[in-house]
């Protein structure tokens, strides 16, 4: 303690602060209990203003005065908070809400509750609580006798300046909406309110996650909801921070409940009536235009984890009814969901690209035919600023995928036939499988082959009854691929030709093969299509293939291992002789066919 608080002197009694006992209401019971005219004189004893009642220089001497902790105090008090410049955040029962929120110029109570404990409940001091669920009437803001406004320097938390005891009065009967809202208001102030809460949300049908919202975030939804006007758009009126008058709390409350009763539907309807019937220019529609504040309030001032059913009734607006744009950082996380930009009327070129798995350049290709609608809001050089409208762009890819599904990429020709880009050429250009060029039709580029041709070449094979084999090499029979590659890719349409007149015929198919590639044919017969007899290689015309092919292999090895010896070290010599010990040993193992 410093020699200064030393100096500030002491309050005979200490009195016990109440949980949740409002701070200016416990000023007031201490001053009656010491004799003193209003909160105003233990101020004075202080050293203290009221603007300093709750600031940081003011917690030790008014707590020291009260012989209170200054922890005490500032557990009471609404002391302000760290927070953005000019938000001005206040403590409220060790939360935090805005300083429009608390209600310092419109002071009330319930009579019924000062007869049930002289206690200023800290629940009163907020703007929007207007009715006592407990006692199921209105607060009073105003003493019957004298007419004029209540005031918090006053003798006693009960009493008014013109000597009228305020639990002497008879209450009156708050409506049922109005008590739904402050039940509701009650309850994230920590009153036990027993099943009255879950009886409102029933009766009501609000949604069931405003029972876990806290305060602060609990009275910015049913000032944002209570303000919606007829014709859709905010209240001005309710939404000023001067206005915090009783008759506005009780405005707000009502026109709550009738956005959140039977939730989502009176809400959904309300916001698809702000939204103009005329959208032939969806470049000129914006969220700050259609919904204005409301707008910007649901995105900067509610929590979405904390409101997200709410954020899921506007975004169902979007969804159904919105014509117009959603570009720029509305496109991200943070504005909207996911399922709200897979449905949007409008996507970017690169989106439509995605969507469509072809290039920019095919979908402007598109645009310009006119094959898709699209709109160039901006007379820029950025493709970005081309939106095109999905139900176009999904009719493009119908009939694209209808078209394409008649035809094979080259990718996937090689993958059935199991044959290389050589013998698919060869196909080709013999006319066996048509194509096209993917430019002259809705592809994304290359050559497309023709899709019932090529089960036409499936077929061929297919019509004869082959049984699997394991294929160790070639030898006196052969497979397709190994003879492709030992009389050239050229020869194959010959060989399709042949095998359809039925001159030639499988005897077996490889395992562990794919497509026409694996089938197993006697070599004398491929050795016949060879295109130059003359220019044979000679293995192919040995009597003995399998040893030719082996002999010729070993020779190949050790030209190689005399290159590798002449500039290798030592040890690597060793490591290669081994190596070759093992290949020779497996060679000798290879069975003729």
């Amino acid at each position: 303690m410093t020699n200064e608080m030393c100096t500030v002197p002491q309050l005979v009694i200490r009195v016990d602060p109440v949980p949740r006992e409002s701070p200016r209401g416990y000023l007031c019971r201490v001053a009656h209990t010491h004799r003193y005219s209003g909160p105003y004189s233990i101020l004075q004893i202080a050293g203290v203003s009221g603007d300093d009642l709750e600031r940081v220089k003011g917690i030790e001497r008014i707590s020291r005065v009260l012989r209170l902790e200054p922890e005490e105090w500032q557990a009471m008090c609404y002391r302000e908070l760290a927070g953005r410049k000019g938000a001005r955040p206040r403590s409220f029962g060790g939360e935090h809400i805005k300083y429009s929120d608390l209600n310092y110029m419109y002071p009330r109570l319930c009579p019924a509750c000062l007869r049930d404990q002289p206690i200023w409940w800290a629940v009163w001091d907020l703007r929007l609580v207007a009715a006592c669920p407990l006692h199921r009437c209105l607060l009073l803001c105003q003493c019957p006798n004298c007419k004029r406004r209540l005031l918090w320097q006053r003798p006693a938390v009960h009493m008014c300046h013109c000597g009228l005891d305020f639990r002497d009065l008879t209450t009156e009967e708050a409506d049922r909406d109005l008590l739904a809202i402050n039940t509701l208001i009650y309850h994230a102030a920590g009153f036990p309110l027993g099943d009255e809460v879950e009886h409102v949300l029933a009766h009501y049908c609000f949604p069931k996650e405003m029972l876990k919202l806290r305060m602060s975030t609990l009275l910015r939804l049913v000032l944002l909801l209570g303000s919606i006007r007829e014709n859709g758009r905010l209240s001005g009126t309710h939404m000023t921070v001067d206005n915090r008058s009783p008759a506005a709390a009780t405005e707000v409350c009502r026109a709550a409940v009738t956005m959140l009763r039977d939730w989502p539907g009176p809400l959904h309807e309300t916001l698809r009536n702000m939204l103009p019937m005329d959208t032939d220019r969806p470049e000129t529609l914006t969220f700050n235009t259609i919904f204005g504040e409301f707008y910007r309030r649901l995105f900067h001032d509610l929590p979405r984890r904390k409101v997200g059913f709410l954020r899921r009734v506007f975004e169902d607006v979007v969804m159904e009814n919105w014509k117009g744009f959603i570009r720029g950082s509305h496109r991200r996380p943070r504005y909207f969901s996911a399922a709200v930009m897979q449905s949007s009327y409008w996507v970017t070129l690169s989106e439509a690209a995605r969507l469509a798995h072809a290039s920019c350049r095919r979908i402007l290709d598109a645009i310009s035919q006119g094959q898709i609608e699209s709109m160039l809001p901006t007379k820029t050089g950025n493709l970005e600023c081309w939106m095109i409208k999905r139900e176009s762009l999904h009719r493009w890819i119908a009939i694209r995928d209808i078209e394409t599904a008649l035809y094979m990429s080259n990718s996937e020709i090689q993958r059935t036939l199991g044959l290389g880009y050589k013998a698919v050429k060869s196909l080709a250009q013999a006319g066996l499988i048509r194509h096209v060029k993917g430019y002259n039709h809705l592809f994304s580029g290359g050559y497309h082959f023709l899709r019932e041709d090529v089960t036409k070449v499936i077929n061929i094979f297919q019509k004869h009854t082959v049984t699997r084999r394991k294929y160790t090499g070639p030898g006196k029979l052969m497979t397709l691929r190994d003879a492709l590659n030992c009389l050239g890719h050229s020869v194959l349409p010959d060989l399709i030709q042949a095998a359809d007149d039925g001159d030639l015929v499988p005897v077996h198919y490889a395992k562990l093969s794919v497509g026409i590639a694996g089938y197993i044919f006697p070599f004398e017969k491929l050795s016949r299509y060879h295109r130059d007899p003359k220019i044979l290689p000679g293995w192919l015309i040995n009597p003995h293939p399998v040893s030719a092919i082996l002999e010729s292999e070993r020779m190949r090895r050790l030209l190689h291992r005399q290159e590798m010896e002449r500039t290798m070290g030592p040890h690597r010599r060793a490591t290669l002789k081994s190596s070759q010990t093992e290949n020779s040993r497996h060679e000798s193992a290879l069975p003729a066919m």
